[in-house]
């Protein structure tokens, strides 16, 4: 009876399909999200060109050009912490989860 009871209370610490699916599928989430940033930001810029020339539209597109900057240098660029942490976690769930991911 002990190792029975046991067993179940070890069921719940274990990695359930679901969970993995729901990991995979935060994890490919991230590529819409930094896609949509991405688009949010040519927004900016093009509003930033339609509105060049008015009271302080300078210090609105110097700070879009900071976020283009940044999102350039440490999210897009295929080379930055980012992609590296993406591509880790990608290995990490297909070894792990081989079938499931």
């Amino acid at each position: 009876m002990m190792k029975l009871k046991s067993i179940l209370n070890e069921a719940d610490k274990n990695w359930k399909v679901g969970d993995i699916h729901e990991m995979k599928k935060a994890h490919e989430n991230v590529l819409a999200k930094v896609a949509a940033l991405d688009k949010a930001i040519k927004k900016l810029e093009k509003l930033d060109k339609k509105n060049a020339g008015k009271p302080h539209a300078d210090m609105f597109a110097n700070d879009v050009k900071d976020m283009r900057k940044a999102l350039d240098t440490f999210i897009i660029d295929t080379k930055s912490k980012f992609w590296s942490a993406w591509e880790e976690y990608t290995k990490g769930g297909k070894a792990a989860f081989p079938n499931e991911w």
